[in-house]
């Protein structure tokens, strides 16, 4: 009797170690699906010409006698990308697909891309956008509203976008931190010439790192 009560306690027990095993396992497997999404969209990145640097533990930078072993460290943190410039290079929103996984992003130039509102909805997640550059690329004013839960973006360029006054002011309404300077109040090429910056000086950009790996 008391053998059978005690193998009866024991199977809760084994249960729950089950469960936190396949959790485990679980959180392991799509983390590391997570990793490999962004290494791939950082292998488009620089197929394309563009330049993507790197934060470790929220720094940029790291001695450099550690940097050529990181990439044999099978760890859960990894070197995060923080900025990535693509201006003027063959970057479309196909390139950036997987971007809504760089969580760590904090600068963001697109100049003269191909991108539209797509890789925009993307950035909706993304809270640590501090910069970004959209000069010359296809964004509308429903893009644009993707970004209105930014609370650490001090600057976005609009230039020679199909972005209009009422969304700027509506996106400034929200970011405390921006202010409008419409540079232009004609048409060029048909698009607003638009330029919305910091009211203090940006922040300074951290050093670039030079760890190959996210």
């Amino acid at each position: 009797m008391e053998i059978g009560l005690k193998s009866g306690l024991r199977k809760p027990k084994w249960l729950v170690l089950s469960l936190l095993l396949i959790g485990f396992l679980s959180f392991h497997a799509y983390h590391r699906y997570c990793f490999e999404r962004r290494k791939a969209l950082v292998k488009r990145l620089k197929n394309a010409g563009a330049t993507v640097r790197y934060t470790w533990f929220g720094v940029s930078s790291m001695p450099a006698f550690l940097r050529p072993h990181l990439q044999f460290i099978n760890l859960p943190v990894k070197p995060r990308v923080f900025n990535i410039d693509a201006n003027n290079h063959q970057v479309s929103d196909e390139t950036l697909h997987d971007l809504e996984r760089m969580t760590y992003l904090s600068f963001l130039k697109l100049e003269n891309c191909n991108v539209t509102d797509a890789t925009l909805e993307r950035l909706k997640g993304l809270e640590n956008i501090r910069e970004l550059n959209l000069r010359g690329t296809n964004i509308t004013d429903q893009g644009l509203r993707h970004l209105e839960n930014k609370p650490y973006l001090l600057s976005i360029n609009l230039e020679q976008t199909a972005v209009t006054p009422a969304t700027v002011n509506r996106l400034q309404s929200k970011i405390n931190q921006l202010k409008e300077n419409l540079t232009s109040s004609t048409q060029r090429d048909k698009k607003l010439v638009i330029t919305i910056s910091n009211k203090q000086s940006p922040p300074e950009q951290l050093p670039a790192s030079s760890v190959k790996s996210d």
